[in-house]
């Protein structure tokens, strides 16, 4: 008969995961901030009693709703740490399968204004009045296409 597998809660899996992916992958100092913060602030206080096969899709159902009032972008920054932690358990045979199914939001990207010919003109007739580091700033960003 083959031993069951201790299978660890995903707080005491964070700092394996921290140190063995992000830090000896040599991920920016940033990237391995952010995942830290992540971990700290939403996933350890949601997850972090349970084991790693134990988080189920009802789970992650209720963490988007703990993150309903966030910017999708913000939900699936969070998503995506939980679902990178479950896959390198699975690489590394912490767990047969990663247990649960992790669906990101949409995210809709935002339109870029345009202005016309005319409001560009006033603009940049306002702009000279100020100064002429006013009307240089507004024909950089026009004709260079800066936003």
């Amino acid at each position: 008969m083959q031993p069951t597998k201790e299978v660890p809660l995903l707080e005491h899996f964070a700092t394996r995961f921290i140190e063995a992916d992000a830090v000896a992958n040599r991920q920016k100092p940033s990237e391995v901030a952010t995942k830290r913060s992540i971990l700290n602030a939403h996933l350890i206080p949601t997850f972090g009693g349970k084991r790693l096969d134990a988080i189920t899709n009802a789970d992650v159902q209720d963490l988007k709703h703990l993150l309903r009032d966030r910017a999708p972008k913000t939900v699936n920054n969070v998503l995506t740490v939980l679902s990178v932690l479950l896959k390198r358990a699975v690489e590394w045979n912490i767990v047969d399968r990663v247990p649960c199914t992790i669906r990101l939001l949409k995210v809709t990207k935002p339109t870029m204004g345009f202005w016309d010919f005319d409001e560009y003109e006033r603009l940049l007739s306002a702009a000279t009045t100020i100064g002429p580091n006013g009307g240089a700033i507004v024909l950089l960003r026009g004709e260079a296409g800066l936003r």
